[in-house]
């Protein structure tokens, strides 16, 4: 469902229809942020739902929101981290530092074959090896696509801070070649291959990680970001 398709004036006025059609488009990216910041099933659910009855209790105002989805984002963080606080009270100056793990992996697609799967576990266990700021910046950015702003607004931290971030994160992402260094049974028991499916796919463990990290780590970031980054 595109965006366009949900008529925010009629939510304005109070239509269900269009409030469930608003909970449809945006249920699903809010319950995975939701579900890496909390880990847990059920707290994720319910805080995406407490989110959508603040959208239906200030609805009136949705008309003068210019960044909706930006708008629901601080709403879940907000009431992420007063879970994690197990308090009901929502502060305003909350903290970065107060999300000690936030995790997220890479999902294939229905569509993609075997192979995607594989260098799918490669990528995750590097992006796993992040630090939990680094992987929070890295899904906000690269994965929910808000702008630096959005995310510096968000986290309550400087632009500059959400770029640093990001170029850690690209040059950690880099190191993580050191796979290469894991013996082919542990590479293979990592990415759920077997040798003869390893050696079908590729020559060698070099092979396969450097494959891996320039087709794909690549297409994570932009031409401009890598040269920020150092890389040439």
């Amino acid at each position: 469902m595109e965006q366009k398709e949900i008529n925010i004036d009629k939510l304005v006025a109070g239509d269900e229809r269009a409030f469930i059609a608003f909970i449809e488009y945006h249920s699903s990216a809010l319950y995975h942020y939701a579900f890496n910041i909390l880990h847990q099933k059920e707290c994720a659910e319910e805080v995406v739902s407490d989110v959508f009855l603040e959208v239906w209790k200030h609805r009136k105002k949705l008309g003068k929101i210019e960044n909706i989805k930006g708008w629901l984002y601080r709403i879940l963080y907000n009431k992420s981290i007063s879970f994690l606080r197990k308090d009901s009270v929502e502060y305003t100056n909350l903290s970065f530092d107060e999300v000690e793990d936030f995790t997220f992996e890479l999902v294939p697609s229905q569509e993609e074959k075997l192979i995607g799967e594989e260098k799918l576990s490669i990528l995750n266990a590097a992006i796993a090896s992040l630090p939990s700021k680094s992987r929070h910046v890295l899904y906000l950015v690269k994965i929910e696509r808000l702008s630096y702003a959005e995310v510096a607004d968000l986290l309550h931290i400087s632009v500059k801070t959400v770029s640093n971030h990001l170029t850690y994160a690209m040059k950690k992402l880099m190191v993580c070649k050191s796979f290469a260094k894991i013996s082919i049974s542990d590479l293979c028991e990592e990415c759920g291959l077997n040798r003869k499916s390893f050696y079908y796919h590729f020559k060698d463990k070099y092979d396969l990680v450097n494959w891996i990290f320039d087709t794909e780590i690549t297409k994570i970031f932009s031409e401009e970001e890598w040269k920020n980054a150092g890389f040439t």
